[in-house]
């Protein structure tokens, strides 16, 4: 495998995690992001692989955090933690409750 082919990829991978951290205007992921493109380059096809993995998770990771720190906090009083939950208690009639109550 051809060093020229390994940096591309190398490349292709940072720059694709630095767009996803700015398109979700996320600091943190800007800032793991820019640490992650500052390691090394790979030096072979299977580091390439697991840095492809390790920045998959990172943007997947990172994400789930920011979307759990904006969710709705939960409503006792009607039991709706988001507009996903709420929408599923309205879809089910009185007479066919959800089998998850």
């Amino acid at each position: 495998m051809s060093d020229r082919w390994i940096n591309q990829e190398w490349n292709d991978v940072c720059n694709r995690l630095q767009r996803c951290a700015e398109s979700h205007d996320s600091t943190t992921l800007k800032n793991r992001a820019e640490q992650f493109a500052d390691q090394p380059p790979p030096e072979s096809y299977q580091e390439v692989l697991n840095r492809v993995s390790d920045a998959a998770n990172l943007a997947i990771g990172l994400l789930e955090n920011e979307k759990d720190a904006k969710r709705e906090p939960f409503d006792p009083k009607h039991g709706i933690v988001d507009a996903i939950d709420e929408g599923v208690m309205e879809s089910f009639p009185a007479s066919d409750p959800s089998t998850k109550y």
